[in-house]
């Protein structure tokens, strides 16, 4: 495949005859750079602060809960489950981290934190869009705090690592090795089990064992369902996407080849986008013309690109039980017996390949430029890049605009049937159904819905369906408030519509003003009086002031005033303060783009792939095999994975001696059958890439073969005999010796 990794590569050429390969949006063999290639991650700006001496400086709060209580407050409250930052408990899980807390597993579980709730403004700061966008992971043994987090600037996450996270430490933040973390994140951004999260304490009986060390675990009780992971799985996999939106707002709108309708046709976007939001995520304008040919027409273009067509990345790692699964090996009474003494085993670690992030994951889907659904796609992913408070801001200043101008209003007329039904408090309730009838100009205007009132005031109510127009109906529209009033024998009920907590909204961005019905009492009949009724919609085009205010950035960012509609990633912190300014409302300080006084970012020690060779030729013959394809995982300063690479020759080849039975296993993996392998194999799937190797031609390699005889010449000194797979596996992969001494 070629990588696109954020930004266009040719299509792969298939055998003539045969259809064009798809190709991926992000390859997983190809991690990135290490450090921001522009901007920084969220988590920097939210724990970087101004010291005394003027500096900016990281200041990461411990404990973790003081860490979360920090997101927590830029964020909306969460009504339904009182977390607006979820976090759930995993004592027995899959990250490098998991033997950390061994065998103490139930006293100091995993923790992961995602916030998936909205910013919450305040004064003149917008807020930081943390939502989906912010992945923390934290083992108090290990005194670590992972963290995933997005780059608005560089249209990425960003993989960060906090040490020495503990009481009367000083954490340091350093970007991370991506080898080593896209060989599980294969989708460059967070991953997450399927349902049911049986690894999570979701599992009634995680839950149990976790409630019997402690009632609460850093502000989390064990006792949860499976809302709560539901609400990460769901985040992970909303951006998972982000990845593909931003591929194609780049290098899909440049198909044409001309910048300028590049630019055009990003901006055609962000109209959709914003449509879209301001309609509670229903609708956006597919019918005007200029939709059709900046937008529809340029995007139609890119199966020129990707014949193919694009294959996602999959988020979604196996649902894993760690007290279901059988003993990785086939092995006897011994793991037998270990299996029913306790549930706090070390074996129940151990991860077998069917359930191990390192093992390659299909494509989750297919997206073809040709399918019509990929733009509609498109659209709604571009607009989650927007907070529902900058919507609540601009709906707000459309209205303020409205007062000060002209806005051209059309009314829309329908005959409906009305029923009013007396309740047993002194309120009545009145349905009412207007179907479809085409008007003199060929419009349809058709409304079903319900309110409530007390004769004199509209109490509340909601539409179930309102379309006008060609197009689909518009859903779950609220009737806020009203009035009711009577003229001779008529009564009239002026309705106020609002849709996700704004003025409800159709697809061209224009605003629903109101919603007027008008019946003459019929006889009651009982409790109930039916009868006919007329509708009036009127409809107020407000959103033509953003339609020029858009138009005024293109021409900017055509002159290269501006870099809005440019070759960058879709960036809410610079299309919204853009568009707000040429709408007038009062300037605001934006998150997350300006890195201005920032501390460098350091990365985390390790070595890369050419580093490794280039060092392997100096270091002894016998150790350069070992240099040349382990190092850019092994040689860090960190204990996981496992450093045994770190060092001098003589204490690196202690190290290998120590862990010679659990590379034994490993590297006899790639000779095994995949059905039959208890663990994956090393090095990774995708880390043979960096080598210029496939998987079959390494398997055959030379190199493989030193490697293993190396290990193998360690176990022989060491037992007196040649290994054979099955007896160093006897005791099960998990109660082999580690492959670092114990820290003394």
């Amino acid at each position: 495949m070629v990588a696109l990794a954020g930004a266009a590569g040719a299509a792969q050429l298939a055998p003539q005859g045969e259809a064009p390969a798809a190709e991926w949006v992000v390859d997983p063999a190809v991690p990135g750079e290490n450090l921001p290639p522009t901007g920084r991650s969220l988590f920097d700006f939210l724990v970087v602060r101004d010291a005394a001496d003027g500096k900016k400086v990281y200041d990461v709060p411990f404990p973790i809960a003081a860490l979360i209580h920090k997101i927590e407050a830029g964020l909306e409250d969460d009504r339904s489950s009182g977390m607006p930052v979820k976090r759930v408990l995993i004592p027995l899980g899959r990250s490098l981290q998991r033997t950390s807390a061994a065998p103490q597993f139930f006293t100091y579980p995993r923790l992961v934190a995602a916030p998936d709730m909205e910013p919450r403004p305040s004064g003149r700061s917008a807020g930081a869009l943390l939502k989906d966008r912010l992945y923390i992971g934290y083992q108090e043994k290990a005194n670590i705090v992972e963290v995933i987090s997005y780059n608005e600037s560089a249209g990425r996450f960003e993989f960060q690592i906090v040490k020495d996270y503990q009481a009367g430490g000083r954490p340091q933040v350093f970007y991370a090795n991506r080898a080593v973390c896209t060989a599980c994140h294969q989708n460059a951004a967070p991953i997450f089990s399927r349902p049911v999260w049986n690894e999570t304490n979701a599992n009634a009986r995680v839950a149990a064992l976790l409630k019997k060390e402690r009632r609460t675990f850093y502000g989390v009780s064990p006792d949860r369902g499976v809302d709560i992971p539901n609400a990460i799985d769901d985040a992970t996999d909303r951006a998972n996407l982000y990845s593909t939106y931003q591929l194609l707002w780049r290098t899909a709108c440049a198909g044409a080849g001309s910048t300028d309708t590049a630019a055009r046709c990003r901006a055609g976007l962000f109209v959709a986008a914003l449509q879209y939001r301001l309609t509670g995520k229903q609708q956006f304008d597919t019918a005007s013309a200029k939709y059709r040919s900046d937008v529809a027409a340029v995007l139609a273009r890119s199966v020129e690109r990707w014949p193919g067509g694009l294959q996602i990345p999959n988020p979604d790692i196996p649902n894993r039980d760690p007290f279901a699964q059988r003993p990785a090996s086939g092995t006897g009474a011994h793991q037998a017996n270990a299996i029913d003494t306790t549930d706090a085993q070390v074996h129940k670690v151990d991860v077998q390949p069917a359930f191990d992030p390192l093992s390659p994951r299909a494509p989750l889907e297919r997206w073809s430029a040709t399918d019509p659904g990929t733009l509609n796609r498109l659209v709604a992913g571009l607009s989650e890049f927007i907070a529902e408070s900058d919507m609540r801001r601009l709906d707000a200043y459309l209205e303020v605009l409205a007062a000060r101008s002209r806005i051209t209003t059309v009314a829309y007329e329908a005959t409906c049937d009305l029923t009013q039904t007396r309740q047993q408090s002194k309120e009545a309730r009145v349905d009412f159904e207007c179907p479809v009838v085409p008007d003199a100009a060929g419009d349809r205007f058709t409304v079903v819905g319900r309110f409530y009132t007390d004769g004199k005031a509209v109490t509340r109510g909601s539409l179930d369906r309102l379309g006008v127009g060609p197009g689909v109906a518009l859903t779950a529209i609220t009737v806020a408030s009203g009035s009711v009033g009577r003229a001779g024998t008529d009564v009239t009920a002026a309705l106020m519509l609002e849709g996700g907590g704004r003025r409800a909204r159709r697809g061209d961005g224009s605003v629903l003003k109101g919603l007027q019905l008008t019946w003459r009492p019929a006889a009651e009949n009982g409790a109930r009086a039916s009868g006919a009724a007329r509708a009036l919609l009127t409809v107020s085009n407000d959103f033509a002031a953003v339609e020029e205010a858009i138009e005024s950035m293109l021409k900017d960012s055509i002159a290269g005033r501006i870099d809005a509609f440019s070759d960058r990633p879709f960036r809410r912190a610079s299309l919204m303060p853009a568009l707000l300014e040429r709408l007038g409302v009062p300037p605001l300080d934006w998150c997350c783009l300006d890195t201005s006084g920032m501390p460098p970012p350091a990365l985390e020690t390790h070595v890369s792939a050419g580093e490794a060779t280039e060092q392997a030729a100096v270091k002894p013959v016998s150790l350069q095999p070992f240099y040349r394809y382990c190092a850019t995982c092994h040689q860090t300063s960190d204990r996981f994975p496992p450093n045994f690479l770190q060092g001098s020759p003589a204490q690196v080849t202690a190290n290998l001696a120590q862990c010679a039975p659990r590379l034994y296993v490993r590297l006899s993996m790639w000779q095994t059958d995949p059905t039959e392998r208890p663990k994956t194999p090393m090095p990774p799937f995708f880390a043979l890439h960096g080598f210029h190797f496939s998987p079959e031609a390494w398997r055959k390699s030379s190199e493989l073969a030193s490697l293993t005889s190396y290990v193998e010449r360690a176990l022989q000194t060491e037992t007196g005999k040649a290994p054979r797979l099955q007896d160093v596996l006897q005791p099960g992969y998990e109660n082999l010796r580690t492959c670092l001494p114990d820290r003394g």
